[in-house]
């Protein structure tokens, strides 16, 4: 996660209010929310930031499901409402995310900030920051429509999907998966079988 303020000089008020206050840029972008789920190993963190992108994208795709223009896009959408969890469960995930907005004028624009110390006036590890900021990230892609471009990949990595019909975060990915199905071994022992009737006869090398 980059540094608030990173680039910009704060006016001397904002310099003052940076020293303190630990604070949360509002500005990540999706990439940085990527980097973060795929750094490193899995902890409560990001399981609960999966969750509550889990729970997003159901809660759009039950508003959504009976406007799907294909059947496909349909089936996507019933899978997305089964792995999503209940509206309770969401505000449980989303009620640990204390923060307070402040706005900072910077030399390219003002930005919007947030003070991340509890109610309980406890002041956050980088750790927690970098979840607030992650879940904020999320928050601010389901507002703008945009959250169902965040998916996980077959080998487990996250990726931004360029294309609504997108399930691999690479090329390399998708050759893998497509060899190592039962379709595509069926397919393979078919071709075997007609290439070694060929050769039998004499009719190839």
């Amino acid at each position: 996660m980059s540094e608030p303020g990173t680039g910009a000089r704060p006016t001397s008020q904002g310099l003052q209010l940076l020293r303190e206050y630990q604070l949360l840029a509002s500005e990540n972008t999706p990439e940085q929310l990527i980097s973060w789920l795929n750094a490193g190993r899995k902890t409560p963190a990001k399981s609960r930031i999966e969750r509550i992108t889990q729970s997003l994208k159901g809660q759009r795709a039950l508003a959504r499901v009976g406007a799907a223009k294909t059947d496909a896009e349909r089936q996507r959408q019933i899978r997305l409402i089964r792995v999503s969890v209940s509206p309770l469960e969401l505000d449980d995930l989303l009620a640990r995310y204390w923060v307070s907005p402040r706005v900072f004028f910077f030399p390219e624009g003002p930005r919007m900030l947030y003070v991340t110390t509890d109610p309980h006036g406890k002041r956050r590890s980088k750790a927690d920051r970098d979840e607030i900021a992650a879940a904020m990230c999320v928050m601010r892609l389901a507002v703008r429509d945009e959250l169902d471009r965040v998916r996980k990949c077959h080998c487990g990595q996250y990726f931004l999907a360029r294309r609504l019909d997108q399930i691999y975060c690479s090329t390399k990915c998708r050759v893998r998966y497509h060899q190592s199905s039962e379709e595509f071994k069926a397919q393979r022992r078919k071709y075997l079988r007609e290439w070694y009737r060929l050769r039998m006869s004499g009719k190839v090398k």
